[in-house]
Order: C-alpha cells, then sequence, then structure tokens
C-alpha cells in the first residue's frame, strides 16, 4: 500500500493558499499606509513649505510643543514621515529620551507606544504605563497588537 505522507498536490494547494493569504496581508498593510500618508501628506508637505524639516532648519516653538515634542524630536518625526512617504513602507521614529517633553503628547506617523516611552521616559519598557493610562482609547490590532493613530491625543503618565 502506497503512503500518502508526501501529497505534493496537497502540499502545492497549502502552499498557495498561504501565498496569496500572505499577498492579501501585505495589500492591507500597503492600504494603511497609504491611507496615513494621504491624512498626513498635507501637514507634512505645510511643515516643508515653511522651511521647518531636517538639517537644522528650525520650526516654530509652538508648533512642535503643540505635539508634545521638543525640536528636536518634531525634527525626527518629520524626517520618518517623509522617509515614509518616500518610500510607501512604514517605520519607527527613533526617539531618545528628551524627543518628547509633554504629558499630553499627539500620536505622529511612524509612533510606536515602545518610541514614545522611549522619548518619555528614556525606556520603550514603560511602553505600559501609556497603555494603561489610555486604555479607552487605544485599539487593538489581531488581539495581540496595540494599535495607535496618527493624531490621536494621549496622556503621558
Amino acid at each position: 500500500m502506497r503512503s500518502n505522507r508526501y501529497n505534493f498536490p496537497f502540499l502545492i494547494k497549502k502552499l498557495f493558499i498561504i501565498a496569496i493569504i500572505g499577498i492579501y496581508l501585505t495589500s492591507l498593510l500597503n492600504i494603511n499606509v497609504k491611507a496615513d500618508w494621504i491624512l498626513h501628506q498635507s501637514n507634512f508637505e505645510n511643515a516643508l513649505a515653511q522651511g521647518s524639516i531636517l538639517d537644522g532648519i528650525t520650526t516654530s516653538k509652538a508648533e512642535y510643543q503643540s505635539t508634545g515634542h521638543s525640536q528636536d524630536g518634531y525634527n525626527k518625526t518629520l524626517k520618518t514621515q517623509n522617509e515614509i512617504n518616500t518610500t510607501k513602507k512604514w517605520k519607527a521614529t527613533q526617539y531618545m529620551q528628551g524627543d518628547i517633553i509633554s504629558n499630553s503628547y499627539t500620536v505622529q506617523l511612524g509612533d510606536t507606544l515602545w518610541q514614545i516611552a522611549k522619548g518619555y521616559y528614556g525606556s520603550g519598557s514603560e511602553w505600559t504605563k501609556i497603555l494603561k493610562s489610555n486604555s479607552s482609547i487605544i485599539g487593538y490590532l489581531n488581539k495581540q497588537h496595540c494599535l495607535i493613530i496618527s493624531g490621536q491625543k494621549l496622556i503621558l503618565p
């Protein structure tokens, strides 16, 4: 009797299904990045037009402080947003302690709870403090990953 251990047509079907699911999930991620890009494109273009981005060019104090950033932190978020908009690939803004200076913070494209905690507390592992303080407004993706949205106002305890 022949063993059905290596049923190649069955394996090929499974691999095909896995590939289709992967393509679908990738397209969903691209749609989310494009939606964020559309939402933030005008903000970014306004900042660019005002000469506020990158290479030592500064923004007005009121503009960056209204988001909760220091000037350096705000320039980092603008640089990350520019990279996301250019490459159409999401990446996290790499904050350092002191880049976020206010306990009232506006989420930006490229933010994660880990990086916000790193920019405010100095350690990304403090992200759970932010989650606990804002549990009523932070959603979840696939019941596992915290979902924050650009423009969301967070309280940093």
